[in-house]
């Protein structure tokens, strides 16, 4: 009798800790990137703007 109820005691533990560890389909998978260069700019909410001002064109011939 003991046997018998141990048994189902055990298979009952593992089926619901089976149950428990499994992953749900509802869930979406999130797909992260590796590293931050994989991220777009816009998704950072970051815009690139120099601190200094451009180089004079120097493509332009001198006029003496």
């Amino acid at each position: 009798m003991f046997q018998r109820n141990f048994i189902k005691f055990l298979l009952l533990t593992l089926l619901l800790a089976a149950v428990g560890c499994r992953q749900t389909v509802f869930e979406k998978e999130t797909i992260a990137p590796a590293t931050l260069r994989d991220v777009p700019a816009l998704r950072l909410n970051y815009r690139f703007e120099p601190d200094v001002p451009a180089p004079a064109n120097t493509n332009q011939p001198t006029q003496i």
